[in-house]
């Protein structure tokens, strides 16, 4: 074996052992699609990729060998994960597809070993002032010795917790007391915007220790309001609102400001100002959209009473009326006087 062999052999194996220890977590979002990386040293022939997902509820393997440029394929994994070169794609991650996904690469350098800790993070929408029960779910054991829940909010964070030991229950609560735990869930009775943020619950029995993430949004509906402004510009908005609106308008302009400001209650209100002195329309619509609303909310405006401005074009316009309001007088007056010389009678001569 020469030099080169050498180095490249203990670089294999010391890349390998790495492969072996090393793991990565990797975060997504319910419903969104996912790559799970799978790195292995670079070698000149590829003989196989294997993945194995070891999930709370469930196993299953997917993978592909290579031989003689024979490309042999296996899975007994969901439909929607699928191999692409080394990687592993999810088509829309489910809270069941949580676990620890351990990816093989064979190749002519050696078999190198990654493990990734996939997290799907699920997301509960709820409007503001209604109830709300976030689930925790983890593998089922004969003990259960713990629950806690750590909320990691906006502006605070707190946690709810109980143990169990020797029959004896010791409960902990630095949360709201809108927030109690019932069984492995934690229940909010009227949710606030205040609310909102990660909610991570972690669940100790002698099956293991299982956490699973939250992502509370509460939906706060706003108000809207569509005016005309002395100076002529338009002003739509929506008070109020969680998350914030969106705003547009109909027929699209560039001259438009846009403006978010915060609220007392931690909602926000949205402000768009269109200019319309350079608008040659007589109307505008403005169009607000929001989670809460069933279908946008749309507001007409009349441009028509936005005030006359003295641009040169306003200018000239006033010159020629003008002009032709005079000669259509006077060419009334004259005809006037005309019929009125006509009909003077004419004086009698006298022998």
């Amino acid at each position: 074996m020469d030099h080169r062999q050498i180095v490249h052999f203990l670089v294999g194996m010391i890349l390998l052992h790495l492969a072996v220890v090393s793991s990565d977590v990797v975060r997504v979002r319910r419903g969104r699609p996912v790559v799970l990386q799978c790195e292995a040293y670079p070698g000149d022939t590829l003989l196989s990729v294997t993945w194995k997902l070891h999930l709370y509820n469930s196993s299953c393997v997917i993978s592909y060998k290579i031989e003689e440029d024979n490309i042999t394929s296996y899975s007994s994994c969901s439909t929607r994960m699928r191999l692409d070169g080394l990687s592993l794609r999810i088509s829309n991650a489910e809270v069941s597809d949580e676990g620890k996904y351990s990816c093989e690469v064979i190749n002519d350098k050696g078999t190198f070993i990654r493990d990734t800790l996939l997290q799907v993070l699920n997301v509960v929408r709820v409007r503001r002032g209604r109830p709300v029960v976030l689930q925790c779910e983890a593998y089922p054991g004969d003990t259960l010795l713990s629950v806690t829940w750590k909320l990691h909010l906006y502006n605070s964070s707190c946690v709810i917790s109980y143990k169990i030991e020797e029959d004896n229950i010791t409960s902990y609560s630095s949360c709201s007391t809108r927030m109690r735990l019932d069984g492995l869930s934690l229940r909010i009775s009227n949710a606030e915007v205040s609310d909102e943020g990660k909610y991570s619950c972690e669940v100790v029995n002698d099956k293991g220790t299982f956490i699973r993430d939250t992502l509370l949004q509460v939906l706060a509906q706003p108000s809207t309001f569509l005016k005309l402004n002395s100076d002529g510009s338009s002003e739509c908005g929506a008070v109020g609102g969680n998350p914030p609106a969106e705003i547009s308008w109909i027929p699209h302009s560039d001259d438009i400001t846009t403006t978010i400001l915060g609220e007392p209650d931690q909602t926000r209100t949205v402000t768009s100002t269109l200019r319309t002195e350079s608008l040659n329309e007589t109307a505008m619509t403005c169009v607000v959209s929001h989670p809460t609303f069933v279908t946008p909310w749309t507001g007409v405006i009349s441009l028509t009473g936005k005030g006359f401005k003295l641009r040169l074009d306003n200018i000239l316009r006033l010159i020629i009326i003008i002009i032709v309001t005079i000669l259509l007088a006077g060419r009334l007056l004259y005809l006037k006087t005309k019929r009125q010389k006509e009909n003077i009678p004419g004086e009698e001569s006298i022998d």
